[in-house]
């Protein structure tokens, strides 16, 4: 049975709202006509005007008309700040029929690495959502811990750490987490860790050991293992590949932010 047009904008508010309240980024949902269905985050530093957003969706749906290929997730510089960017993906992975989500603007020079991880948090929430159990981070220990790991990934975090900032039980954070989030506290806390390193490993020639440490790892070799075991490939290998395609992430440009 389909969901009611009403319903369906419900989840998707409450999917934005929780994603920010998880990351501390603006995002809006906005459906393929233009209606906003959500736009959370508009309290934060950066964050666009509704009516600048709005131009935006159209600036986005003008752009696709043109091309005859789209790959998602769409990348949008702000042109009064490079630095600015704002991200835009598919409310339905694949099509754009139902809408889409855009989340920003960020630092590119901070988040860049962490797209992935931040759509991968985004489609997890919004997949919660629209399930029959609506639970994902319902559960505010589960949402101040993720927020914190996003906060401090460069500091030593462990389950011990983390319950005992939050005031809880260990034994009950690590339930709530992997209920809520399907993976362990440090299987996610390692998975943040290693996309935020990407682009060190991209952008600079900083030793892999140091882009280990600067981004929470105890070892090089530790590194290593986790990013082989998260992507396929080593530290060493991603750089080589990533620096030889010579990858760039902005893609449109927008006129202004203000």
């Amino acid at each position: 049975m389909m969901l009611g047009y009403s319903r369906i904008g419900d989840q998707l508010r409450s999917t934005v709202e929780t994603f920010c309240a998880c990351t501390a980024l603006p995002i809006a949902a906005f459906s393929d006509d233009g209606t906003v269905f959500g736009y959370a985050g508009t309290h934060l530093p950066d964050a666009l005007g509704l009516d600048k957003l709005r131009l935006t969706h159209a600036d986005i749906k003008r752009f696709i008309s043109q091309v005859d290929r789209i790959t998602w997730p769409l990348n949008l510089t702000v042109e009064v700040n490079p630095d600015l960017q704002l991200t835009a993906v598919p409310i339905t992975t694949g099509s754009r029929s139902m809408g889409m989500y855009i989340i920003g603007p960020f630092s590119r020079t901070r988040l860049r690495a962490c797209i992935p991880f931040l759509l991968g948090l985004l489609q997890s929430i919004q997949g919660s959502k629209f399930s029959l159990h609506d639970s994902f981070p319902t559960n505010l220990h589960v949402r101040r811990a993720v927020r914190y790991v996003y906060e401090h990934y460069r500091e030593t975090i462990t389950l011990e750490s983390m319950a005992a900032q939050l005031g809880i039980n260990k034994s009950y954070l690590a339930h709530v987490f992997r209920a809520e989030l399907g993976e362990t506290f440090t299987e996610f806390v390692n998975r943040f860790r290693v996309e935020m390193s990407k682009a060190a490993l991209q952008d600079s020639r900083e030793p892999i050991l140091n882009v280990a440490l600067q981004h929470g790892f105890t070892s090089q070799n530790y590194y290593g293992r986790v990013f082989k075991k998260l992507t396929g490939i080593t530290p060493s290998e991603f750089r080589k590949r990533s620096q030889g395609r010579g990858l760039n992430p902005a893609g449109l440009l927008l006129a202004s932010a203000q």
